[in-house]
């Protein structure tokens, strides 16, 4: 990719950048400094506390996260994080309007279980539709941690993560290239928003950032992780076959990595339920995993 070609990648992510709704930051509360017991976030009157309780013991040990959430006062629902070991672990609390169907903003808590990348532990506060009544919804564990911004610019907070299935396939994690997933909360469940209209202009810039890893793919150390995450990209936003035909002239043929596949899935031991599929190729063994996560 020389020269012009690259200016003109990094002009049109600025131009989707400048498109982009402004994002302000959202209310928060945050543990993790040394010494520092709890911490508390207000908006209108709603009222999130962080605190620290000791663990019960058996797998939970040192200081375990609390979120304690008030309205006028009065307390609602309490949701636990979950143990770390270490002396201060750290704990989140972000108001944000994740549904417009209640009559107050949601409280994302989000917890870190420790370990070299992974994971953040997050938990949804949200209330009923009359706002008589609050659960708490687990959103998952992400290895990356996760982003709540407004991406179409509606008023609405979506929750994005990196799809953490990319990990580690066809590179280490620091060679994994990992497309974004946005999701929705909707009423009870999170649903996956990614695919629809208001959110190709971001996803295009994502894209565009990503050309520019791309202009010397070919001297990169594990390309096939980064080409992975690079076709499943450019597939949702209609540009798969273009980024499939610059991933098979691009691959690196010596690499084994992500050859070797479990297609049955596992069982509770971790063990393949049905004989590993070996494939003879990188395209092979892409194709088959893009059409197992969705993406083909």
């Amino acid at each position: 990719m020389n020269a012009v070609i690259r200016f003109a990648a990094l002009s049109m992510a600025l131009l989707w950048a400048a498109a982009l709704p402004a994002r302000a930051e959202l209310p928060k509360a945050e543990l993790g400094e040394a010494g520092k017991q709890e911490a508390a976030v207000t908006q209108g009157n709603l009222r999130a506390v962080l605190a620290y309780r000791p663990g019960s013991g058996g797998d939970e040990t040192g200081k375990i996260p609390h979120l304690y959430l008030a309205i006028n006062g009065q307390f609602v629902i309490t949701l636990k994080g979950i143990s770390s070991g270490f002396d201060w672990p750290q704990a989140e609390a972000t108001i944000a309007e994740l549904d417009p169907s209640n009559p107050y903003p949601e409280v994302v808590f989000t917890t870190f279980s420790g370990g070299a990348h992974c994971c953040q532990h997050v938990l949804i506060a949200t209330s009923s539709a009359d706002g008589r009544s609050w659960k708490a919804l687990s959103a998952g564990d992400y290895d990356g941690g996760i982003s709540l911004k407004d991406l179409d610019g509606d008023g609405r907070i979506e929750l994005e993560v990196s799809d953490g299935r990319f990990n580690y396939v066809f590179a280490s994690y620091a060679g994994s290239v990992s497309p974004p997933m946005i999701y929705h909360l909707q009423g009870p469940k999170l649903t996956d928003v990614t695919r629809q209209a208001p959110f190709q202009p971001y996803l295009r810039q994502r894209a565009a950032e990503l050309d520019q890893r791309m202009a010397d793919i070919g001297n990169q150390h594990e390309r096939n992780g980064v080409l992975a995450g690079y076709v499943a990209l450019k597939g949702l936003i209609g540009e798969g076959a273009a980024a499939w035909n610059v991933m098979l002239n691009s691959y690196d043929r010596t690499a084994t990595e992500g050859l070797t596949s479990c297609q049955a899935g596992t069982d509770d031991q971790g063990r393949c339920k049905a004989p590993e599929t070996r494939f003879p190729d990188f395209p092979k063994a892409l194709a088959a995993f893009l059409r197992r996560t969705g993406y083909l």
